[in-house]
């Protein structure tokens, strides 16, 4: 119910699909590649709507962006939201466009839904997904190829229910909350050791057993 309760409220009417993003407006994420990709998929799909959860240093930017390319109501964005898990629910498509990531957790949240997903192919990114498999990857900061993968998904609806089931059989199994701690932890040692002068008293030797 909630999912219908979030459609009311956002304005999505029967019959639409959502492309969604739930991501910080930073140069970062490349959110401003989605915007430019929604173009050439309204242009086939007018019925496609984007929605974007998340603020950060480029919102009035990207705000600009969107009302210049005459967008209007197919592409909001939310701004800082409390509920992007229900929202996660509600997209037909998760997008993912960032220049670079570490590991995004947000995916793992989106495949646990079964949602086609739709990233840049990325180091961060292909640690979770494999493409053509539990999702499809786009090189970063090519807004044409995200639109080409965003239509393919919309045009072939098995395809996305096939991406969508393999991603939620395999990637949050695959990271689990103990793995995904204990890989921070340890990446977080692995930065801490890099960053100590050869020869300091805070060596790996002080690196808790």
């Amino acid at each position: 119910w909630r999912v219908e309760a979030l459609r009311k409220e956002l304005g999505i009417e029967p019959g639409e699909v959502v492309v969604g993003a739930v991501s910080r407006l930073h140069r970062q994420k490349g959110v401003g590649f989605l915007v430019e990709a929604a173009g050439s998929v309204l242009e086939r799909f007018p019925n496609a709507r984007f929605l974007v959860a998340g603020g950060g240093p480029l919102e009035a930017k990207l705000d600009r962006t969107v009302r210049k390319r005459g967008l209007g109501r197919a592409f909001r964005l939310l701004g800082e939201r409390s509920d992007a898990k229900e929202l996660l629910a509600l997209f037909d498509v998760f997008a993912l466009p960032s220049l670079w990531e570490g590991l995004p957790l947000v995916l793992i949240e989106a495949a646990g839904l079964g949602k086609p997903i739709v990233a840049s192919d990325i180091d961060g990114v292909r640690e979770v997904l494999k493409d053509g498999a539990t999702g499809l990857l786009v090189p970063p900061g090519d807004p044409a190829a995200l639109a080409g993968a965003i239509l393919r998904v919309l045009e072939d609806r098995a395809l996305g229910r096939a991406l969508g089931e393999r991603a939620r059989a395999e990637i949050p199994p695959a990271f689990s909350r103990p793995r995904m701690i204990a890989e921070t932890q340890a990446l977080y040692w692995e930065l801490f050791e890099k960053k100590a002068a050869p020869g300091s008293p805070r060596g790996s030797s002080d690196r808790p057993s």
